[in-house]
């Protein structure tokens, strides 16, 4: 008598299991249906680019730019001879040093 009372128990778990599957694969299917979204636009880019011949994504080439010696010279003058006039009156040699300090570094 006492197992009959969990029989209606086990069918409402093997219920609520069944229902837990079907609404687990759902969300899978969604989750894995955002997963080939998010990654389309660097599918479609490398595919663009194979066809485009420049081998895929990530094969462009970066140079870095030349500094620019006559800014960094200035800058060099300008930061010596304010050092050289707060320890004096040297602003004339603090900006020399500065600017060939610019220059060269």
């Amino acid at each position: 008598m006492a197992a009959t009372d969990y029989t209606d128990l086990q069918a409402m778990q093997q219920a609520g299991n069944a229902l837990q599957g079907q609404q687990q694969g759902e969300r899978t299917a969604a989750y894995n249906q955002y997963l080939d979204a998010r990654e389309w636009p660097f599918k479609t880019l490398g595919a663009q680019s194979s066809v485009m011949g420049n081998g895929g994504v990530g094969s462009a080439t970066y140079q870095q730019a030349e500094p620019n010696k006559g800014a960094n010279a200035l800058g060099g003058a300008l930061a010596g001879a304010q050092i050289g006039n707060s320890l004096g009156d040297y602003g004339g040699w603090g900006a020399l040093a500065g600017g060939l300090a610019g220059y060269f570094g």
